[in-house]
């Protein structure tokens, strides 16, 4: 029961999505960042705005007294531990490091003697610093022989996430062969999106991405999910500049119809938002080094690459430079919220899915229902991806109508434990335990029906088009996870479910 990061997507994708892309006139350099900041603008889609976000990177003094990053505004790994301290499945060289994280006491030689990779050599700029990681730490470090360079990550999970609004920063970039900066949001109702599988992937919008090598292009886009379902969209835009040479600003706005991605304050490609983007969204800028996208294009170019790290090290240390991120709302994005709030629960074929996080433990009673989830969102059919987190509790519930009458068979299989209710009305309240997973079964693989009897129910009678409400209880501790619901309907025999609970016969919960 191990975790596996998914791969951020690669090239070009064509999809329902559309992105249109304009000529991009060679611009002048951002200019220098105003001593007031603006408090109010209209963004690039008309929108009156207010600021709702803002770093400026005037170093606050950490614990020690010295300058760094403000712990208030971003965390500088992905979810927990050394092993969110990369992309795996991008197959990225880097280690993601800070001033907390030494590599068990040992110390970077090149970086005053800590592995901080978070600097301000310029008041009020943030440099984020890629190093070449000393040979005798790479045992330090979590597979550090394939992970070879220790850079920085920050990212605002649990800290700020906005839904509708325009984030907008200024960066100044490396020209460096394996140098690959990005500044993105990823969706905060994701449940660590990064560990799941790849049709879980996102909802995540690069406001630009970059490589080295190429300083006259970036690119940004949107990797969307549409139910289980991915749908990749990717823009490139060629601007005739090195965008190197200068401090440039990147944006990138979205409200409930329409997004539109910024360079120095002009429009570059537009595109119709997609679902998966009508959640909160988390920032993040980060500085990776090589990778499986960028030896693609190296060796398409060179014919040499054996291995996504093998960069241009000699021109280390490279830097990422940041002046300000900044993120305005406008005064109608909680009403869009509400709107599209209201729509999605007026339609059907899904089921309403709640996530509490940062709950340990195995059992179905330590999941804090009586409080607010830390995420909701829709689930297309009775399962979900696996691998998807730890220490996490999750309820899923809807109303299933029947699609004839007859008696009904109804299996859960999940990890770690698990159960299934079922009500004879719509009511709630008059649900009852049906099927589960429980402490003494410990877990189940994924759609493993049969593990222990109680997993099966009894025969359910429900007459055909009557709606019986529905919920299923899952406590994931630590390790893989899983839930799926399957089912046997009249008239079908075996030993296991002919199908999981399919969407159509599924629809929200109101309460």
């Amino acid at each position: 029961m191990s975790h596996f990061f998914s791969p951020r997507p690669f090239g070009i994708y064509t999809t329902a999505l559309l992105l249109t892309c304009g000529t991009f006139a060679a611009a002048a350099p951002a200019p220098l960042k105003a001593v007031a900041v603006p408090q109010t603008i209209t963004s690039p889609l008309g929108h009156p705005m207010s600021l709702a976000f803002d770093d400026e990177f005037d170093a606050v003094k950490d614990r020690d007294g010295q300058p760094y990053i403000d712990r208030s505004k971003w965390q500088t790994t992905f979810w927990q531990g050394s092993s969110q301290r990369t992309l795996w499945g991008n197959l990225e060289a880097q280690y993601y490091v800070d001033k907390d994280y030494n590599g068990e006491g040992s110390i970077h030689p090149e970086a005053n003697g800590t592995l901080n990779p978070f600097s301000f050599e310029t008041p009020g700029i943030l440099t984020i610093s890629a190093w070449k990681t000393p040979k005798e730490l790479w045992g330090k470090f979590y597979m550090g022989e394939q992970r070879p360079f220790s850079s920085g990550l920050l990212i605002s999970d649990k800290r700020f996430s906005f839904q509708y609004g325009y984030m907008v920063g200024r960066f100044k970039l490396s020209s460096n062969r394996g140098a690959w900066p990005a500044f993105w949001i990823l969706g905060d109702d994701s449940s660590k999106p990064l560990e799941a599988e790849a049709h879980e992937w996102g909802p995540e919008v690069d406001a630009f991405e970059f490589f080295g090598h190429r300083p006259t292009k970036h690119s940004g886009g949107i990797h969307g999910r549409d139910g289980d379902k991915a749908s990749f969209t990717f823009g490139m835009n060629e601007v005739g500049i090195d965008l190197t040479k200068e401090f440039h600003t990147w944006g990138f706005e979205w409200d409930k119809d329409t997004c539109v991605w910024t360079l120095d304050g002009k429009e570059w490609a537009r595109g119709n938002t997609p679902a998966s983007l009508n959640r909160p969204m988390y920032l993040l800028l980060n500085l990776a080094v090589g990778g499986q996208w960028y030896s693609e294009e190296i060796s398409n170019q060179l014919k040499t690459l054996t291995k996504p790290w093998e960069v241009d090290e000699t021109t280390m240390p490279w830097k990422m430079q940041c002046d300000y991120v900044r993120v305005y709302r406008s005064q109608d994005a909680d009403t869009q919220v509400k709107e599209v709030a209201a729509k999605l629960r007026s339609e059907n074929n899904h089921l309403t899915r709640e996530v509490w996080t940062d709950v340990p433990g195995t059992s179905i009673a330590q999941i804090p229902v009586d409080k607010k989830p830390n995420a909701v969102m829709v689930m297309r059919e009775f399962e979900l991806p696996t691998n998807i987190g730890i220490n996490f509790g999750t309820r899923v519930r809807g109303y299933i109508t029947a699609p004839t009458t007859g008696d009904y068979i109804f299996w859960i299989a999940g990890d770690d434990n698990c159960e299934l209710r079922i009500s004879p009305t719509d009511n709630a309240a008059g649900s009852v335990k049906c099927a589960s997973v429980s402490e003494t079964t410990g877990y189940t693989g994924w759609r493993e029906w049969n593990k222990t009897p109680e997993q099966k129910s009894a025969p359910i009678h429900l007459e055909a088009g009557k709606r019986y409400f529905i919920e299923a209880l899952q406590k994931q501790d630590v390790g893989g996870d899983n839930l799926s619901v399957g089912w046997l309907k009249p008239g079908e025999t075996g030993d296991k479910p002919s199908e999981v609970v399919p969407a159509s016969v599924l629809s929200p919960y109101l309460p």
